[in-house]
């Protein structure tokens, strides 16, 4: 599984955990510039017959309004997802 993103972050960066079928897959260090993340899903994980797919951001959301004070966007935002991509290729 692949996914290009970005976390919403002034600084520093967002920890993000990955979770297949209640498996953590992967936690990813994402930072404010969109980058490709992988994250290797099990091929026992394919076999129950679905994947579901969860993202879990464990570091401080915050809204525009609180990082700046100018915006009136009071949305939380944690991350940006701009492609997800989940392929067939095996895994060892």
């Amino acid at each position: 599984m692949s996914a290009r993103a970005h976390a919403y972050v002034l600084k520093g960066s967002q920890q993000v955990e990955v979770w297949g079928n209640g498996v953590l897959l992967v936690t990813w260090d994402m930072g404010l510039k969109p980058q490709l993340y992988q994250a290797p899903v099990p091929a026992s994980l394919l076999e129950q017959g679905f994947l579901s797919i969860k993202f879990v951001l464990r570091d401080l959301i915050r809204s525009p309004q609180q990082n700046t004070g100018s915006s009136e966007d009071s949305r939380k935002l944690g991350m940006g997802l701009f492609d997800f991509t989940l392929s067939s290729r095996s895994i060892p």
